[in-house]
């Protein structure tokens, strides 16, 4: 069990704070123009389907409110209104799944996709529990893998990867009763105005134990949501709350499945919508894989599923589909069980429910008839090479930590910083006050989390309170801290605060140069990061020294053209610049540029500075036609790169215009 774990599950003295927010996918939006107050008992039964709803008296707010959705599934209603200017504008809005109005008139509407009329409340709430289950059998989200997917993690869809590390994690985790105590304490905040919600929670909280999870799952209550959303938007806070549920769910499905002897191989059919844009994926992917990202249930009954495929024929952004699936089970990668018996619902008597993360191979894709699709899929075996090398490859990817940490160290390699500071913002929440390495570790991730946002108060601010942490059980000089006081002298130097910067980097410069094993590089690279402070304030002499001191370092390790050298020569070159030494300039500047000859193309962006450098010191040479011809080479390249009017072409344009004044 890792530390990180320890500290998510250790929940005694763990309290993540607890905010109101929508823990479900879908919303109701209602919109009453006369102000009307809504019966209390119509509201009750509204939220044992949706806990979050909204109302509106006026459409302009209700139109800014509606737009500003973007996760949520939204189920409008509209009593006694009709306007076709309001109707066309709301039915553009994507995240609106049907329109309900309640309309004592008989009225055309056959022109809106989404809206249905109403005579009576009672109707509009038995469509509504209809389209809300089957909108979220369309919503299980899922994943689709290219047969030749393998090695390159930025091609990888995001959403599988992490559906891996979700199942991995949440599998792996321990927990004790405070866990199911903080759910019951969250879930009793976020449904506090919904008393048949809270009835369901008390009895949650009286009878859950770890051989029922199935059975409250299939209740279809405030567990079936949570969870659903909670994988479905790979929610980081919800899935840590959900944890130790999600853990049981799979676990108890797994040890079922375990007890029953081998059966002969099978076929199961699961109905259901599915958004146009995964439908064109899959299309374009047989024999790839489809993974299912949440759990699901199918049915041995073909008939029952087709009906339930066809429910989304009407529907524009989905296109339905039968899924007709082919299970072999003494080789199956994934466990499934019957839900005959274990079920909430006596109807479930055909149903297959699989666990999150269930992947099947993509054999044969066909259309049954017009807007209506048959996808055979073969549930993967246990030897499956691809399913195999893609799960070695994402662990490797995450470099063998576990647990949340390997998530938000895969999301900074995926380029998803947000998702990655959520990550460990919720980590932070759940770590012990004395865990002081954890807490270190913590605090400088986000640092640079913030660093990478372009935030440096708040990076300072963690940095700090990741050296001040470290400092609790490491000496000052330890190594393990260069990076920390680095990191921290060069946004003091970002801030114009030199003097700290200098010793933060200086204090970081020293530790290196002791080590046992000094990093020749690093130390390179601190050169001239303090090089770069003392240019900052003008003294050029100690930004020189330190320049050269890199500069010898870098030649020693690293091959003659590798792109630092080229930097350094150019660093070296502006202090020289600086001190109006135009000879001792022109030397770097020229070194730097037969580098970057031999390693850019010839249009290459970075050739612009130096080409400009060059010029500018012609310029100060009073050797114009060499200053001309090296700006013009700057032209030429912003004009390979960039629209006319770009400004850095106006400025190139108009310093080409003054050389050729003084010439």
């Amino acid at each position: 069990m890792s530390e990180v774990q320890n500290n998510i599950n250790n929940q005694e003295s763990l309290k993540m704070k607890i905010n109101i927010r929508i823990t479900e996918n879908f919303i109701i939006v209602w919109l009453d123009l006369k102000g009307n107050e809504l019966d209390e008992s119509l509201m009750n039964q509204l939220r044992k389907m949706i806990n979050s709803i909204n109302v509106f008296s006026d459409t302009v707010q209700c139109l800014n409110y509606l737009s500003q959705i973007q996760h949520e599934q939204i189920f409008m209603i509209v009593s006694n209104f009709f306007d076709r200017k309001f109707f066309s504008n709301i039915e553009e809005i994507s995240q609106i799944n049907s329109i309900y109005v309640l309309y004592d008139k008989k009225i055309d509407y056959q022109e809106y996709q989404k809206l249905k009329v109403f005579n009576k409340m009672e109707l509009i709430c038995n469509e509504l529990k209809r389209d809300i289950y089957l909108c979220q059998r369309s919503l299980t989200p899922i994943s689709i893998i290219n047969s030749n997917s393998i090695t390159n993690l930025n091609e990888l869809d995001e959403t599988f990867i992490c559906s891996q590390l979700i199942k991995d994690i949440s599998i792996n985790m321990n927990y004790n009763e405070n866990a199911k105590k903080e759910l019951v304490e969250y879930c009793r905040a976020q449904y506090a105005d919904n008393r048949y919600q809270l009835h369901i929670i008390n009895e949650f909280e009286r009878d859950y134990n770890r051989q029922s999870s199935i059975w409250w799952y299939t209740r279809n209550y405030f567990t079936y949501s949570m969870i659903n959303r909670a994988l479905k938007l790979q929610d980081t806070e919800l899935i840590i709350r959900m944890g130790f549920f999600i853990r049981d769910l799979y676990e108890q499905i797994e040890e079922i499945y375990s007890k029953i002897g081998k059966q002969h191989s099978l076929t199961v059919y699961r109905g259901q919508g599915m958004l146009n844009v995964d439908f064109e994926k899959l299309l374009k992917n047989k024999n790839g894989l489809i993974s299912f990202n949440n759990f699901f249930s199918a049915s041995t009954d073909r008939q029952l599923s087709l009906n339930f495929a066809k429910q989304s024929l009407n529907n524009a952004n989905l296109t339905s589909v039968l899924f007709q699936m082919h299970i072999n089970p003494l080789i199956a990668s994934s466990p499934f069980i019957s839900l005959d018996k274990i079920s909430y619902h006596a109807n479930h008597k055909n149903g297959i429910l699989f666990p999150m993360h269930t992947i099947f191979r993509i054999n044969a894709i066909k259309q049954i008839e017009n807007h209506l699709w048959q996808i055979n899929l073969t549930l993967t075996n246990n030897k499956d090479e691809q399913i195999t090398r893609l799960t070695e490859f994402t662990r490797q990817a995450t470099d063998g930590e576990t647990g949340m940490h390997r998530m938000a160290k895969l999301m900074l390699a995926m380029g998803k910083i947000d998702k990655a500071k959520e990550i460990y913002l919720a980590l932070l929440k759940t770590t012990k006050d004395d865990d002081k390495k954890e807490l270190a570790h913590l605090h400088h991730q986000l640092a640079y989390i913030y660093e990478q946002k372009d935030d440096s108060t708040n990076a300072l601010s963690h940095y700090d309170q990741s050296l001040n942490n470290y400092l609790t059980y490491l000496p000052i000089s330890d190594p393990i801290l260069c990076s920390t006081y680095s990191n921290i002298g060069l946004i003091l130097k970002k801030r114009g605060n030199y003097n700290s910067a200098l010793e933060f980097l200086q204090h970081a410069l020293d530790i290196d140069l002791i080590a046992p094993k000094p990093d020749q590089l690093e130390i390179a690279i601190l050169y001239i990061n303090i090089g770069g402070v003392y240019d900052a304030q003008g003294k050029f002499t100690e930004a020189l020294e330190n320049y050269e001191n890199a500069l010898e370092i870098v030649r020693k390790h690293l091959p003659p053209c590798h792109p630092l050298i080229g930097a350094t020569h150019n660093n070296i070159g502006l202090v020289y610049s600086s001190m109006k030494d135009y000879s001792n300039a022109l030397i770097h500047f020229k070194e730097t540029l037969q580098i970057e000859q031999k390693t850019l193309p010839r249009d290459d962006p970075s050739l612009i500075m130096t080409y400009t450098n060059i010029a500018g010191i012609f310029e100060d040479l009073h050797q114009y036609k060499e200053a001309i011809q090296h700006a013009e080479k700057a032209a030429n390249i912003l004009l390979n790169t960039f629209d006319t009017n770009h400004p850095q072409i106006t400025l190139i344009q108009e310093y080409l215009e003054h050389l050729r004044q003084k010439q």
